[in-house]
């Protein structure tokens, strides 16, 4: 997602390499991937969502292991601690608002709070 002030000012679909200035991690399969990784920069902030979430894998190998603890890590380590926050946003959407579908809302409002979502 990208944000500015004026329209004009947004002129790009994808975000370059080493230009991230935040990660709303919802996903952490997706967040931690390579092409994900590769937008950061050493000032980035992450957010991330400790929930997991299942992917095709699942369907396909009913054990497969998505590794959260390792997924985590890899993002607190791109971004030092000071700049990594994480919360399991689809438990508190379940238990706030009765459905998962509301996380990655709860996402947004968590990076919000956080100061990474600029207010213009």
């Amino acid at each position: 997602m990208r944000l500015a002030s004026q329209p004009s000012e947004l002129n790009q679909v994808r975000i370059e390499a080493g230009q991230a200035d935040a990660m709303i991690a919802c996903d952490m399969v997706v967040a931690s991937s390579q092409k994900a990784l590769n937008v950061l920069q050493p000032t980035t902030r992450i957010v991330a969502n400790l929930a997991e979430l299942a992917t095709a894998d699942y369907v396909l190998y009913r054990d497969a292991d998505m590794q959260p603890s390792k997924r985590l890590n890899m993002l607190r380590e791109a971004v030092g601690d000071e700049r990594f926050a994480s919360l399991d946003a689809n438990r508190l959407a379940e238990q706030l608002l009765g459905d998962t579908v509301f996380s990655n809302m709860m996402m947004l409002g968590f990076a919000w709070q956080q100061g990474l979502v600029p207010a213009f």
